[in-house]
């Protein structure tokens, strides 16, 4: 399967980004509440919102309860983590740095 990472830095965010040939407009921000979070938001490209509130929880499929909406096409799985430890979420200050965002479309 092949893999794509979404660039991200480690500021609050919103970029276009194609998915299985589907464009999406994604939205991250940093949620300060409790212990602090990277939370995701995905919107298609007329900015209707598809989905909102997923935290970049490290080791999961982030689009797993997602499935339905065939994000990307035919669906796939979106997933976190830092380099060499992809059960570590990601911090404020490591998004895009040592922690990454990985695309890798449903075979």
């Amino acid at each position: 399967m092949t893999r794509y990472e979404i660039k991200l830095t480690s500021i609050d965010q919103s970029f276009l980004c194609t998915l299985g040939g589907v464009s999406y407009r994604m939205t991250l921000r940093w949620n300060s509440a409790l212990v602090g979070e990277w939370i995701l938001g995905i919107h298609d490209a007329n900015d209707k919102p598809i989905v909102d509130g997923i935290a970049l929880v490290a080791g999961i499929n982030l689009l797993g309860e997602f499935d339905y909406l065939y994000i990307g096409g035919t669906g796939g799985y979106l997933y976190c983590g830092t380099d060499g430890q992809w059960t570590v979420d990601p911090t404020q200050t490591n998004l895009g740095v040592t922690s990454h965002l990985i695309w890798e479309p449903y075979a």
